[in-house]
């Protein structure tokens, strides 16, 4: 299981945080997203998606705050990046309506938001 851990640490308190919280909000949408499919449907599962793009968006902010700050020279590739991705996981959730495949979505998360940590954020380890 997808779990937030000291190999996803970067050293910057604030973006630490934001990446634990995270783990646990995608955590929380990939156990309904299973539990969905073979049991009771869960009602709240558009609700759920919907508060980890928030948390996604706003660590996306918190990040790009950070990439200026420190003027990074690809803060506007980084920046980019995370508009397309929440784009991409807003279409994603419009479209997962029709298809009710939230745990095909889930999954797709996770391994985003995992390889985005891995090569983004694992960035900003190194300049810290």
């Amino acid at each position: 299981a997808l779990s937030f851990s000291q190999k996803y640490k970067i050293g910057i308190e604030a973006l630490d945080k934001d990446n634990e919280t995270l783990f646990f909000s995608l955590k929380k949408v990939l156990i309904a997203s299973h539990k969905r499919e073979g049991e009771s449907p869960l009602t709240n599962m558009e609700a759920l998606l919907y508060s980890l793009l928030k948390t996604v968006q706003s660590h996306s902010r918190r990040e790009e705050e950070h990439l200026e700050k420190i003027n990074h020279p690809a803060k506007e590739a980084h920046k980019i990046e995370h508009r397309r991705l929440e784009e991409e996981f807003e279409e994603e959730i419009i479209k997962t309506r029709v298809t009710n495949q939230y745990n095909m979505l889930a999954d797709k998360l996770g391994k985003w938001i995992e390889s985005h940590i891995a090569i983004w954020d694992m960035e900003l380890k190194t300049l810290s």
